[in-house]
């Protein structure tokens, strides 16, 4: 188990183990921030997926590691710079 728990927090991306999703910095987002502020809000920049933050009517991803488990994630899309929604779920291959 303490393996899994090294490989997983060494494929973060660069984020820190203070970088994970929890319930309580879920809880502070809302439709409509802005990357910066999520970001903020979650300790970090997560992992860029797709797209840029900072382009204009244009779609972008990005994923945080968490909640609960390193083996969950939780994607967040934005929309012309802004929050759309979020969605925790399973970290692909668990």
């Amino acid at each position: 188990m303490r393996l899994v728990l090294l490989l997983s927090t060494m494929g973060m991306g660069g984020c820190s183990t203070g970088c994970i999703a929890s319930h309580q910095k879920l809880a502070r987002l809302a439709p409509g921030m802005s990357y910066d502020d999520v970001a903020a809000a979650m300790g970090c920049q997560g992992r860029l997926v797709r797209g840029s933050p900072d382009a204009r009517n244009t779609y972008a991803m990005a994923e945080w590691p968490g909640p609960r488990s390193l083996l969950r994630q939780t994607d967040m899309l934005f929309f012309d710079r802004r929050l759309l929604w979020y969605d925790s779920q399973p970290a692909p291959g668990f």
